[in-house]
């Protein structure tokens, strides 16, 4: 269901920003309602109020926050100017929201607000936010209506089309050499562009981007006669708002919005193919990608899936296809059966096209763009069965869930782990036997939760990290590192985590999306910074209960008090004793006087422990209790001052400690407290 929200702290600030000009430049004030679709990345869509600061007059829209693409030249006000003049009135004020203002624009984000006159916005929704299997089925049903019978009712047909040629007009500079397809294929799936075949999972495909190209790769295919008109361009899952009646059955109110994509004079179907591609990203994500793979490549031998063939998990989505293939075949039936073959054939064609577009999308994460190829493959699979075209017999692998295999761009059964575990700025050093210890509990298959506890500056996030690159190799699905020293809202944590994860939110609470995502990974996360969060514990005790296979470790100065929770107090590094009862040699083996002097030496390359110096570096050791934090702290001070004065100068220590290296620690203000519990020998 949709979100009610207060405000818009929770957006990436280039959303507040974009938002504030709008305010600015219109002289208004905008109130948000209810999140209508939304996640830590991607569109955004609110129902708001909006008032004119001068007239006081008020109205409610929707608000639509995007990310423009680099590339996009596209003006929306035009656009959409150009669709008011193209399509018959009826038409404009049956199907298309009017803009409010221009669209406002800055650093990449733009916000678009809409109406539609004289209606109540509030159960509107987009199609993102539908979940039950009739609704997805009347809605899909509608835009082929929609599409084909009124938006192009005067459709008109070009002849004798080599279908390259529709690929080319469909997808324009996305097939370009050194483009993102490209490079995506070269460099993450680790297969020739200009490869004739794909093998997927044992199975030959013509590769789509070959044939997008080129002409010569379709050998003798014959020409086509081509359905031409009004195309929306980016008809995804959040450009679609539906209003359904009050017996949630039948549709009341069906708008499109956000036409900045918008061209006329082009092949038809693209629309209605991208939405199927948009809706299948959409529904399973849910789903472990395996899965995905092989109902993608089932799309290749049927028109219409066959419900009671696909994996369970994908049964309800087979059937939301169905329903729209069905629709169309209705209209193709009852408009142009003699055109039959062309018009299929420019079906499967435009899912070529809409496969490659999504495969195009650089912010998408690559089991996405990946499977956007698949589909691309899958629906010129279709075409080529349906035409009598040859299957290539020069073919690379692109996927195969069996084996380990670099070329599939994801963790695959026995592939290499993923993680996005940050690089340590400086070598790690001794606790040896807390590392042993933490690998053998967080290993343990009967334990999911082990907290690292301890004072600030205690090195509880590089001892989290290095156990977590030493034990990476036994979690198949990867190790992920959710950073939260910046965090102060509860609310919040889930977001953080799905963003690590790159999970998105679409129609159902965060949280249940995270969860079905993890229920079958064998994964470890790692939570940084956890104590000001800690009101949160309970979420972090529904995803382990979801995932079976899930392991958390946490660093904490305080417990979350979860059941089933492991804590692991963190202690300082091993201290000096009595710089008497030590040579130099002995000394410079000690934990706390290494990470002293390697720190130093980062410094003053020149410094080397002597016998002149040993007993102050000892004493320092000491003095600082141990600390990571305030060790590397102090040891930065050796490019100015020698080991004595620095021992002499610890009463003052707040100035000391402050001003090193940045970028590496926090500041120090935010662990005064921490120094001074540290050094009270002082």
């Amino acid at each position: 269901m949709p979100e009610m929200t207060t405000d818009f702290q929770p957006l990436p600030e280039e959303y507040q920003g974009v938002i504030r000009l709008a305010e600015d430049t219109y002289k208004i004030t905008v109130a948000p309602l209810q999140l209508l679709v939304g996640g830590w990345s991607g569109a955004v869509v609110y129902l708001v109020s909006v008032s004119w600061n001068e007239t006081k007059h008020m109205e409610h829209c929707i608000l639509k926050l995007d990310r423009k693409g680099k590339s996009a030249k596209s003006d929306e006000v035009t656009r959409h100017q150009s669709v008011m003049n193209n399509a018959a009135p009826e038409f404009a004020r049956a199907h298309i929201a009017d803009l409010v203002f221009e669209r406002v624009e800055q650093e990449g984000a733009i916000a678009i607000f809409y109406r539609i006159a004289g209606q109540s916005l509030l159960n509107y929704r987009p199609l993102s936010n539908y979940e039950r299997q009739n609704q997805l089925k009347t809605i899909f049903a509608q835009t082929n209506t929609v599409l084909l019978s009124e938006w192009n009712m005067n459709a008109t047909f070009r002849q004798a089309v080599h279908p390259q040629k529709m690929l080319e007009n469909w997808l324009g500079f996305r097939l370009e050499a050194g483009g993102n397809i490209e490079r995506f294929m070269q460099e993450t799936c680790r297969v020739n562009p200009a490869t004739s075949g794909l093998l997927i999972n044992g199975h030959v495909f013509p590769n789509p981007l070959l044939h997008a190209r080129k002409a010569e790769p379709w050998g003798q295919v014959r020409s086509m006669d081509v359905l031409t008109g009004l195309i929306h361009g980016d008809l995804n899952t959040n450009n679609i708002l539906v209003k359904f009646a009050d017996d949630k059955e039948s549709l009341e109110g069906y708008y499109l919005i956000d036409f900045a994509l918008f061209k006329d004079g082009m092949p038809l179907l693209y629309d209605q193919r991208y939405l199927e591609m948009s809706y299948l990203m959409h529904a399973m994500s849910q789903i472990a990608f395996a899965k995905c793979v092989n109902f993608l490549t089932l799309l290749a031998v049927a028109d219409s899936p066959d419900p009671h063939k696909v994996p369970i998990e994908t049964s309800g989505i087979s059937g939301v296809i169905g329903s729209a293939r069905s629709a169309f075949a209705a209209w193709v039936q009852e408009n142009h059966p003699s055109l039959h073959d062309d018009l299929w054939g420019q079906y499967w064609l435009a899912g070529v096209a809409a496969g490659l577009a999504y495969c195009h999308k650089v912010g998408q994460p690559a089991e996405q763009r990946l499977a956007g190829l698949v589909y691309a493959a899958a629906n010129l699979k279709r075409y080529a069965l349906t035409f009598k075209l040859p299957m290539p017999t020069d073919v690379e692998s692109l996927y195969d869930e069996n084996r380990s295999t670099p070329n599939s761009g994801v963790a695959s059964k026995g592939s290499k782990s993923l993680h996005n575990l940050p690089v340590q700025p400086t070598p790690f050093i001794g606790r040896t036997a807390q590392i042993t210890a933490l690998k053998e509990l967080i290993l343990k298959p009967d334990v999911h939760l082990v907290t690292l506890m301890g004072p600030g500056g205690t090195g509880k996030t590089r001892l989290s990290l290095q156990v977590a690159r030493e034990v990476l190799a036994h979690f198949p699905q990867g190790a992920f590192f959710i950073p939260l020293a910046d965090d102060t809202d509860a609310n919040q944590f889930i977001s953080r985590v799905a963003q690590q994860l790159e999970v998105r939110e679409g129609g159902r609470p965060l949280l249940e999306n995270v969860k079905d995502y993890l229920r079958d990974k064998h994964l470890l996360l790692i939570l940084d910074n956890f104590e000001q969060l800690v009101s949160a514990a309970p979420v972090v005790a529904e995803l382990f209960a979801a995932a079976p296979q899930l392991k958390i470790m946490v660093s904490s100065r305080i417990a979350l008090k979860l059941r089933g929770e492991h804590e692991y107090p963190v202690p300082p590094l091993a201290l000096p004793e009595t710089t008497d009862e030590f040579s130099v040699e002995n000394l410079a083996a000690n934990e706390a006087v290494i990470l002293f002097l390697e720190r130093a030496r980062a410094s003053n390359p020149n410094f080397t422990l002597t016998k002149d110096n040993a007993s102050a570096v000892a004493e320092i050791c000491r003095r600082l209790d141990g600390l990571p934090l305030a060790l590397e702290l102090a040891a930065a001070r050796i490019k100015l001052l020698s080991p004595q004065a620095i021992l002499s100068r610890l009463d003052d220590r707040l100035k000391l400690l402050t001003g090193g290296a940045r970028g590496i620690f926090p500041p120090v203000t935010r662990l005064s407290a921490t120094l001074l519990s540290g050094v009270t020998a002082c």
